[in-house]
């Protein structure tokens, strides 16, 4: 009778463990097309870039013959901007309505990556401007933008949480950030013209910026587009607004 209970109770444990390893599986990786997102005008223009991604050696957990292609949709054969050895979760931003237009493309990493401690060498998020690499962001880098021990995070059997959230590009005026929800709840937020963290106090500046900018605008009295936002010969950001007497610079905000 004993041994009965025991090895009923020793097939109940098997079966507990292999339902947690099964639910803590990965699914395969699928090929997929995104298209790009655009300023809030002209809305009917978003799409006119997308990423075509295809998945690598899946079993393997290799990046062996994983491929990004990034498209401008064309009438006669769409045309290929830029190609990557790499498959992730892909986010593009196409602002080509500004006077200084540029792509941006956002890569971000597994949510939730495999092992149990974040990693310098587990990519998180990535950010290309026009293609080129700004900058990269590691899990044990997102970890430590939270003020957080890397033992912090989440656990199951064979992975950690990292990312809770995409919450996705923002506009600040005319800047624009892109937003994760990190595994704590907190906010992370980068300018997505040069992959830099922005804090919750640039943002608020930003905003008064904006704000100051706009009132500028109107008092030298606008025509058109109300702002722009462009690059002086000393590489310094000015705003600037046009007026019937042509382009006028704005007074930076003290």
């Amino acid at each position: 009778m004993g041994k009965r209970i025991f090895s009923f109770c020793l097939i109940v444990i098997c079966l507990l463990m292999a339902g947690q390893v099964f639910a803590d599986s990965e699914a395969p990786a699928e090929a997929y097309v995104k298209g790009s997102e655009t300023p809030p005008y002209p809305a009917y223009q978003r799409g006119r870039i997308y990423a075509r991604c295809i998945p690598g050696d899946f079993l393997s957990g290799s990046e062996s013959g994983a491929k990004t292609y990034i498209y401008e949709v064309a009438k006669e054969g769409d045309k290929l901007l830029y190609s990557y050895d790499w498959y992730d979760e892909v986010f593009l931003f196409d602002d080509h309505y500004s006077y200084e237009p540029f792509l941006s493309i956002v890569r971000v990493g597994p949510h939730h990556p495999r092992g149990h401690v974040p990693r310098e060498d587990q990519l998180a998020i990535a950010f290309y401007k026009d293609g080129k690499e700004l900058s990269k962001y590691s899990a044990l880098d997102i970890v430590r933008l939270c003020h957080k021990d890397p033992d912090s995070v989440p656990k199951s059997v064979g992975h950690y949480s990292l990312i809770e959230s995409i919450e996705g590009f923002k506009e600040i005026g005319r800047d624009d950030i892109f937003d994760i929800k990190a595994y704590d709840g907190q906010i992370l937020s980068f300018d997505i013209r040069t992959g830099k963290v922005v804090t919750k106090e640039e943002i608020d500046e930003r905003k008064k910026d904006w704000e100051y900018y706009e009132g500028e605008c109107n008092r030298v009295g606008h025509v058109g587009d109300q702002l722009i936002r462009e690059t002086n010969q000393a590489g310094e950001s000015v705003w600037a607004c046009m007026t019937d007497k042509g382009r006028v610079v704005l007074q930076p905000r003290k």
